[in-house]
């Protein structure tokens, strides 16, 4: 038997911009002798790992996305009252499909961030006393795959809300 795959995985932390990069190398033979390595890095904000209210830019992150969240309710609130105002004649116009889509984006987007936050907290070598060890593994691959994922969305939802402004606009 010969080993058919290794995986080399390891996580940087730039303490200068906040920033942890997860690399993954996967080195992997094929069943004719040949070497396939496949590489995949994913960069993310550390601040992103934790709903944190402490001071400094983590407390601007936190008022920001509460902050954020409100201004969706309401947002969620006014679409609805249209709903309820207009009926069956809301789906008929296009822009409210806009809305609708700006919704369902930002829920998403939303529940990926909650993961992620659920994902960081659960894991023991993420803690507070053991983050930033040179000798402790951060097992952060799952958490980074969730938060592109999040990153994804939010593009998308952005897009969608700048060509609903740009409609007003022009």
């Amino acid at each position: 038997r010969a080993t058919r795959a290794i995986i080399i995985e390891y996580s940087t932390l730039n303490v200068n911009v906040n920033i942890i990069t997860n690399n993954r190398v996967l080195f992997e033979s094929d069943p004719s002798g040949g070497f396939r390595a496949d590489h995949q890095a994913q960069v993310v904000r550390a601040l992103l790992l934790s709903a944190s209210p402490a001071a400094g830019v983590e407390l601007g992150m936190f008022i920001y996305q509460v902050v954020l969240v409100l201004l969706f309710l309401g947002y969620n609130a006014f679409v609805f009252w249209l709903l309820g105002k207009t009926q069956h004649k809301f789906f008929t116009y296009g822009w409210n499909w806009c809305d609708i889509a700006i919704l369902i984006l930002f829920y998403a987007t939303l529940w990926t961030r909650i993961q992620a936050y659920v994902k960081a907290g659960s894991e023991d070598a993420l803690s507070s006393a053991v983050i930033g060890h040179p000798e402790e593994f951060m097992p952060l691959a799952g958490i980074c795959q969730t938060l592109a994922l999040s990153n994804q969305l939010l593009s998308f939802l952005v897009l969608i809300a700048w060509v609903k402004v740009l409609k007003y606009l022009s």
